[in-house]
């Protein structure tokens, strides 16, 4: 997660430069219209996200261990990549948000970055079982129990997440209602 949070932000930066120009800004009437489109982006580019993290790794693992993903798998699999769809989502509305509140969008991935790595910097400095988001995102838990299926107490993971994600979509909406939007460059 060390590597593929920044890339993903980073990837995050060049769809804020294109919805922050002037031009794109003058084409909404609103700017709910113009956050929920932020957000619509936010959710593909998750999502594509999520496909080529997974699609790499069932990949890798078919050509390095010659063994195909069983049908007992599946669920797991589904889950994981639910999983890591909605962190990044919530991961995104971060930027997004830190974006809206900075007005510079590199200053909004180095403070998303540093805040994602710090929940796993306290976690071994306190060496205490937090719960930090990338760790859920690799659903370490599932690792340290050796269970790899889901259970009805996973729904609780996707409903934080998911939860937090909301939050954060609207929290943004609060945030862009008496927004200025001429600092764009």
């Amino acid at each position: 997660m060390f590597l593929i949070i920044p890339l993903f932000l980073s990837l995050h930066l060049m769809i804020t430069d294109i919805h922050n120009r002037f031009t794109v800004l003058l084409r909404y009437d609103r700017a709910g219209r113009w956050w929920r489109e932020v957000f619509v982006s936010t959710c593909l580019l998750s999502l594509v996200m999520t496909v080529f993290i997974n699609g790499m790794t069932f990949l890798g693992s078919f050509l390095v261990i010659h063994e195909s993903i069983g049908t007992d798998q599946i669920p797991y699999l589904v889950f994981r990549m639910l999983v890591e769809w909605i962190a990044f989502i919530a991961i995104g509305c971060v930027y997004h948000i830190l974006v809206l509140w900075l007005r510079n969008g590199y200053i909004a991935l180095c403070g998303t970055t540093f805040a994602f790595f710090l929940q796993d910097m306290s976690r071994s400095i306190l060496r205490a079982d937090l719960a930090s988001l990338p760790s859920l995102m690799a659903l370490e838990y599932k690792f340290r129990l050796q269970v790899f299926t889901v259970v009805s107490g996973d729904l609780f993971v996707v409903g934080a997440i998911g939860g937090a994600a909301a939050i954060l979509y609207f929290a943004g909406c609060i945030l862009v209602r008496d927004k200025d939007f001429y600092w764009s460059a």
